[in-house]
This record gives C-alpha cells, structure tokens and sequence, in this order.
C-alpha cells in the first residue's frame, strides 16, 4: 500500500492531502485514520498526529498497529507518560511494545534499561531490528552507535529505513555529516526532512 511509504519519501502535503482524501472515503474504517496519522506524524506533525490516531483506537480499541503509533506519536510529541500508558495497553510479547519501551527509556535517560530492551529484541529478531537499533541509540544519545546501526539497517536492507529522512527518533542524527551521507545512499527521489 503506498500509504505505507508515501509520508516518508514524498512531500509531506501530498502525502497528507491523499491520506485526508482516504480517511474521507472510508471514515469508519480504522486503517484510513491510521494513515492519516503516518502522514502528519512523517511531517513532524504530532499533535495531528496523535488526535487521527485517537480517532482510529475509538473504531478499533485493541488495534495493536494503532496504538504502536499513538505511543510513538505520543513520544515525538514529548508526551512521555502518556506514550507510556498507550505501551501498557499493548500485549507484553508484541516486539514493537518492547521497541517502544526502549525507545522511552532512551529518552528518559535509562541507558541501561533501553539495553536491555535492545537486548531483547535483538534476542528475538537479530539484526532485522537494526533500524530500530539506531534510534533507540539516537534518543539515547549514542550517535556512532546509531550510525553502526543504520549501516547495518543498509547491509540487511531493513525497511524501516524508508523512514530514515523524517523520522523523529534520528533527530539527534541530522547534524552529523555521516546523516546527510547515508541519505545520499539511500537515493531517496527527493531529499526534504519535513
């Protein structure tokens, strides 16, 4: 589905306005919300974000996928106990509730618990988790760690990396020369963080 990719390779409003056109079409459907939410959250648009994902979790309360990006919504946002009480309602063996729970602790400044976390997920899904890998370590302010782990996100082919451009959790990356390379590398059809 190009609502997938969309809101991370193409421009922002484009990719807003389709997903706009899509949740009007289908307003009951909890999908078309939650790609709404994908194209403001790819813009840096958080609080929209997080209101389409509210919108989705009303017409499908258990929706694990829905309340992933609500608690990462919820993160970017800076709204960190609230991205926290939208973790607890994940099921505890879905790995991206531990993502998520690594991904806070980082930001919360608990290196030792985001390890174990990674920890974690790398005992489950070896290195097809690089991407996450580094923006756990981005937000946790471990930059070469992070810069490891999309090297080696590129040598698997991880396809979390279509979200390299704007993802809100490599921020901590963007002024780093080695960002704007792997950019380059990834040969997106445009260049445009947000």
């Amino acid at each position: 589905m190009t609502g997938n990719i969309l809101p991370w390779i193409a421009r922002t409003g484009q990719a807003i306005d389709i997903a706009k056109r899509q949740e009007s079409l289908n307003p009951f459907l909890p999908v078309s919300h939650g790609q709404l939410s994908v194209a403001y959250f790819a813009a840096g648009r958080f609080a929209d974000s997080i209101a389409a994902s509210e919108r989705a979790i009303e017409l499908s309360p258990d929706n694990v996928g829905e309340l992933t990006g609500l608690a990462f919504s919820y993160l970017a946002d800076g709204q960190v106990e609230s991205s926290e009480r939208a973790i607890q309602r994940l099921p505890a063996e879905f790995i991206f509730r531990t993502i998520a729970e690594g991904l806070v602790a980082a930001r919360k400044g608990e290196r030792g618990v985001a390890a174990r976390k990674v920890a974690a997920i790398r005992a489950q899904l070896g290195d097809l988790a690089s991407y996450q890998f580094a923006q756990i370590a981005a937000q946790s302010a471990d930059v070469d760690g992070a810069f490891e782990s999309l090297e080696a996100a590129i040598r698997i082919r991880d396809p979390g990396l279509n979200q390299t451009m704007r993802d809100p959790f490599l921020v901590p990356l963007r002024k780093d020369k080695r960002f704007a390379t792997i950019l380059k590398r990834l040969d997106f059809p445009i260049i445009d963080p947000a």
